[in-house]
């Protein structure tokens, strides 16, 4: 192992069959990895077999309607179904941790990445099929990136905001491919995108407007991020 990258195993799980792959037996490592310093052992991120996985921004709050929840329960058992894994931010409160534990309840994989300030808070969720502990924020949201086949946002706050936005930008300069998908929830992200209308229309999204797909149902956003 490279001397910046501290990985625990707490569990090893023996399962027949998993949804990152299709060997006949592989084991399930629940890790928590810690980055103590920009640099990461590549080897030990390596998932044994190479399957599809969504990178999922959210809150780590409620909202104040039931349905966004709802929402992002659905998304975490439709993932499990699919055999999509679900990558999101460590977090076992809010919609975080509903689109985690319905992706778990399914038997799907969740693997988590969670900067250290946040479990110190005891925020973390302790039952997921990996737990990544970074040093920084920039570190959990470059993991997540590099793990990730498409994103996909749920209603979220300032945090979901910058995380979304990000990936945006990294592929207007072609740092990505990948697609990033917005799920309007309920019109959640309704003036959001009048306003993302005002900047196309201002000059200042140089045409890269439609590089945000919106999707307002589960099957849509993983239509669009070309995971069915």
């Amino acid at each position: 192992m490279g001397t910046d990258f501290e990985v625990r195993t707490l569990r090893t799980r023996a399962r027949t069959s998993s949804v990152f792959g299709s060997n006949t037996r592989q084991h399930s490592m629940h890790r928590i990895a810690r980055d103590n310093g920009g640099m990461y052992d590549a080897e030990a991120m390596h998932v044994q077999s190479r399957a599809r996985s969504a990178a999922v921004f959210c809150a780590t709050a409620e909202g104040a309607k039931p349905v966004y929840r709802a929402v992002a329960v659905e998304l975490g058992l439709t993932l499990a179904e699919r055999g999509i894994g679900l990558i999101y931010g460590g977090a076992k409160i809010g919609l975080m941790g509903a689109v985690a534990d319905a992706t778990l309840a399914a038997g799907g994989r969740v693997v988590g990445v969670i900067p250290h300030v946040l479990v110190d808070k005891e925020i973390a969720h302790d039952g997921l099929s990996e737990l990544h502990v970074v040093d920084t924020m920039h570190t959990r949201k470059r993991l997540m990136g590099e793990k990730a086949d498409a994103f996909i946002a749920l209603p979220g706050g300032f945090g979901t905001f910058e995380e979304l936005f990000e990936v945006l930008a990294w592929q207007t300069l072609k740092l990505h491919a990948k697609p990033v998908v917005l799920l309007n929830v309920a019109g959640f992200y309704d003036p959001m995108l009048t306003f993302l209308d005002v900047c196309e229309r201002e000059g200042m999204l140089r045409g890269n407007r439609n590089r945000l797909l919106v999707a307002t149902t589960v099957e849509e956003a993983l239509r669009l991020a070309c995971l069915v």
